[in-house]
């Protein structure tokens, strides 16, 4: 689709900008090689179309938000507060910070900003396991396949965990 809206749209008229979301943190965690692949191949796919269209007049940017309080996220069962307070900023960003970045890259300002990512995530990519983050349940469910010798790719434990992790090694 982006090729698409660049060849008709932004190469004829020689400007243009993307902006593309992915997410932090950019360092490992246990059970989401998934998650990291697809953020890096995001990043990546942003700074080759920076590289390709840029002499078209064409800008691509991404941004990495961290933890965004949303209620969707509320869902995890985590706390906003308790995860928060382990950030550098103290807190978990909200929807409409992460909009005023974009906001701010698709504006004239953001003209010659290009093949870059803005990581603004409140220091989350920084911050590491003390942060709590990922939560216990990612690293118990890590433990507890490495310790059985399980040779095989289970993404169950991401969102539920250990139990998750026992179901799905049951049904294999």
């Amino acid at each position: 689709l982006t090729t698409q809206v660049a060849n008709r749209y932004f190469i004829p008229s020689s400007y243009g900008k993307i902006v593309s979301i992915t997410m932090t943190p950019h360092r490992g965690m246990p059970l989401m090689a998934h998650s990291s692949a697809a953020r890096a191949g995001v990043e990546s796919l942003t700074r080759n179309w920076a590289m390709e269209w840029g002499r078209f007049g064409i800008r691509a940017v991404a941004v990495a938000p961290g933890i965004v309080h949303t209620a969707a996220w509320e869902r995890y069962g985590m706390s906003p507060e308790a995860i928060g307070s382990g950030l550098p900023a103290g807190r978990l960003q909200t929807a409409d910070e992460v909009a005023a970045m974009v906001a701010f890259l698709f504006s004239p300002a953001g003209d010659c900003i290009t093949g870059t990512t803005f990581t603004c995530d409140g220091g989350f990519d920084i911050a590491g396991p003390e942060a709590g983050f990922p939560p216990s349940r990612h690293q118990d469910a890590f433990d507890y396949l490495s310790g059985e010798s399980c040779h095989i790719t289970i993404h169950a434990g991401e969102a539920f965990g250990l139990p998750s992790i026992h179901e799905a090694v049951a049904f294999c």
